[in-house]
């Protein structure tokens, strides 16, 4: 080995001496990066102003078990840190000083980067440069923080005018605005996604949420883009435990959605809709069969729901243009509290409906039925009591109807 080792030298030796930049490159420098692994490494120089701590730490993010500490330093007198650290492939990395004061960067191999951050808002207020992809992270954090900042905004506005006696028409133009930020933040995923495809921030933007109840992004509605995102980064990562845990949520998506499309099966499109047998908002029994003869849109609702309080407006304007026609509305609502189902009723004109609810939440036995997985979902039957249309909404529901009745 000794002898293996004196060949290498006197052979460096003489190719620094034959090379013509031997100026440029010591013998030592030479032998230094030969034997260096510093390609598969990376290095951050960072500073924190108004940190009363001593330590920070990195830790890496995985897919299967929480952040992993592997390595932690001293912050000097002057605010300042810096850690090297191996990587194999592009990884999701946390840099934390206490409990949930934490940023999150995307490292590539190589990459140098400098990160400055403020103590007093560690999460938000920190600048990020040489690493591109950290950089994109820091985006759609951003951009999240102000939607949530609005829907915060929303929520004040209501609970300040809460006892004001035009509560009800407040409510129905914030559940408007509602609607519409949560549009826009999902209208700004896709654009993100649409513009940086081969990056694993991608991933990240697919899984962003605003709580803890969902994600902005649905694999049930934006299955293209979580295709999309599968497709090219399988190519760009193979390895990566980020794309492959993406792979397995769309296939497991997948295969719940193919049992549930299963039992919904009996009552799809072209098929006989069952006879609906549940309390009214009086206690007495309601029927669906009670409209044999004319069009019905059985309508899954609740008060709790946005996007379905949106809706109403809509099928409460096609109710007055096809009534006379024979179109008639037999809702469903997937509420808890009675009192808020009717309160809903009333604010959003909705009387001149048929009205049911068991008050079962999404446990609520038509909704089991039908295999409803989100609000709001509608069914159109025909005169004879078949299943003609499905979650047709808005212009789309007044075209078909405009198709039946001529007009």
């Amino acid at each position: 080995m000794r002898n293996c080792i004196i060949v290498l030298l006197i052979v460096l030796f003489f190719s620094s001496c034959s090379s013509e930049d031997s100026h440029d490159k010591t013998l030592w420098d030479r032998i230094s990066s030969s034997f260096s692994d510093d390609t598969t490494k990376f290095e951050i120089n960072g500073s924190i102003r108004n940190y009363d701590g001593s330590f920070i730490y990195l830790e890496k993010m995985n897919t299967d078990k929480p952040p992993e500490t592997i390595d932690s330093t001293i912050i000097n007198e002057k605010g300042e840190f810096y850690f090297k650290h191996s990587i194999k492939t592009t990884a999701y990395y946390i840099i934390r000083i206490r409990g949930n004061e934490f940023v999150t960067l995307l490292i590539n191999p190589s990459e140098k980067i400098e990160f400055v951050a403020d103590a007093t808002d560690f999460t938000n207020k920190y600048i990020v440069n040489g690493s591109p992809d950290s950089r994109l992270i820091y985006d759609l954090n951003r951009t999240r923080s102000k939607t949530l900042n609005r829907i915060d905004s929303i929520s004040i506005v209501y609970r300040e005018f809460q006892e004001h006696q035009s509560i009800d028409s407040i409510k129905r133009h914030l559940d408007s605005i509602y609607v519409t930020v949560m549009s826009s933040q999902q209208d700004y995923l896709r654009s993100f996604i649409d513009k940086n495809p081969n990056s694993l921030t991608c991933v990240w933007a697919l899984f962003q949420q605003v709580d803890k109840h969902g994600m902005i992004l649905s694999p049930e509605f934006d299955k293209k883009y979580y295709k999309k995102v599968r497709d090219n980064l399988s190519q760009l990562y193979p390895e990566s435990q980020y794309v492959k845990s993406l792979a397995e949520f769309i296939k497991k998506h997948k295969q719940k959605k193919t049992k549930g499309q299963k039992k919904e099966l009996k009552y799809s499109v072209g098929k006989q809709a069952p006879n609906i047998s549940m309390p009214g908002i009086n206690g007495d029994t309601l029927r669906l069969s009670f409209f044999r003869g004319s069009y019905v849109l059985i309508s899954f609702w609740a008060s709790w729901s946005p996007e379905s309080r949106n809706e109403n407006k809509n099928i409460v304007e096609l109710y007055r243009k096809y009534y006379n026609a024979g179109f008639r509305i037999f809702q469903i609502s997937l509420d808890k509290s009675k009192d808020k189902w009717l309160a809903a009723i009333q604010e959003d004109y909705l009387q001149y409906f048929a009205h049911v609810s068991d008050l079962k939440y999404w446990q609520s036995e038509p909704a089991k039925l039908f295999g409803i997985k989100r609000l709001p979902s509608n069914f159109l039957i025909d005169n004879e009591g078949k299943i003609v249309a499905k979650d047709i909404l808005g212009k789309d529901l007044d075209e078909r109807l405009a198709e039946i009745y001529g007009f």
